[in-house]
């Protein structure tokens, strides 16, 4: 095996790790809320939480 397909090997298996590991993040998340003060994946929910409370909304996309 070359050089290049070696890189090649490494790049697709890193591609198909980060998959994995972001969709078993996004089912943990699902799974285990445990913080309640915590909005996921509800932008609008958390617009009204902000107006109501008066405190800034923090958005982290990833």
């Amino acid at each position: 095996m070359n050089i290049k397909q070696s890189m090649i090997l490494a790049l697709n298996l890193i591609c198909v790790f980060s998959a994995f590991s972001l969709t078993h993040a996004k089912d943990l998340l699902k799974q285990n809320n445990l913080d309640k003060r915590w909005i996921h994946e509800d932008i609008e929910k958390g617009y009204a939480l902000a107006k109501k409370t008066g405190k800034p909304l923090l958005v982290s996309f990833r």
